[in-house]
């Protein structure tokens, strides 16, 4: 495992890591393996308290740190009284049962949204305890739960077939019902998901959001092919969203979007504030 910072860095870093086996692979990409190292290059940014050149919390692995975090409290929880430390770790044991769950879901959603026909998507719910409590296939590019199914702390997992970002009706779907979080798994891999933050003020956000980027898209018109304009609009509202602190916001294996994404994104944020 690499220990140091891979990218992305920071917000829109577009930087990425191609791995080569020969000093030749890397020169017929450009690159120079025999341009030495700065050796200030682990100087740490008094700014950011990372490395010169990487964003403030960005330096670290998620997973190293929360599985560092997690053997830390463990051990920690074997050291205490009886009664408290086996309460910790329970708990820790239905995370990590959560955990699991999820992750089965989103193999299951993704599996059965690639062999349907139709272009159909199924909703797996997960609940706190990591039993898996409802899966429910739906129509073509769209599955329905009712608030009786919904509960607070459950985690709704579903494919979307266009690799879409969550909708607005998804995260409408966790404010009120208070899930955990709400996840997409998209056909090319991505996987997408949030948490809403502030769900009183999601919708009116929504709305605003939704000025703000139609307002960068028209001067964009003739220039993002609509294809393009289909498969990321959605993420660059979510990330607009999760910059103004309405929702928690994480994506996996996405490709680089293209520019235009970040600049939307920034109006977002500046028009709700």
């Amino acid at each position: 495992m690499v220990a140091e910072p891979l990218p992305p860095n920071g917000w829109g870093c577009k930087c990425r890591v191609v791995g080569l086996e020969r000093p030749e692979d890397a020169r017929a990409l450009g690159g120079d393996p025999d341009k030495p190292i700065d050796p200030a290059w682990r100087r740490i940014d008094p700014r950011t308290g990372a490395p010169v050149g990487i964003d403030e919390g960005w330096d670290y692995q998620p997973g190293a740190s929360r599985a560092d975090l997690v053997q830390r409290i463990t051990a920690r929880a074997r050291r205490m009284p009886d009664q408290i430390g086996s309460a910790l770790l329970a708990d820790l044991a239905a995370g990590r049962a959560v955990w699991q769950a999820v992750r089965e879901a989103e193999a299951d959603v993704l599996a059965a949204g690639r062999a349907a026909a139709d272009e159909t998507e199924y909703l797996a719910l997960v609940d706190e305890r990591g039993e898996r409590v409802l899966w429910r296939a739906g129509g073509t590019r769209r599955v329905t739960v009712t608030p009786s199914e919904l509960a607070p702390g459950i985690v709704a997992v579903h494919n979307h077939p266009g690799s879409t970002s969550l909708s607005f009706q998804d995260l409408r779907m966790a404010a009120t019902a208070g899930l955990a979080r709400v996840i997409a798994v998209g056909h090319d891999g991505t996987r997408y998901a949030a948490r809403v933050l502030d769900a009183a003020q999601l919708e009116d956000a929504w709305t605003k959001a939704m000025r703000a980027a139609l307002a960068v898209l028209v001067r964009l018109e003739g220039r993002v092919p609509e294809a393009e304009l289909t498969r990321w609009e959605q993420h660059a509202i979510n990330l607009g969203l999760a910059r103004a602190g309405l929702i928690a916001y994480t994506v996996y294996g996405m490709a680089i979007p293209p520019a235009w994404v970040d600049e939307v994104a920034a109006a977002i944020v500046e028009t709700l504030r």
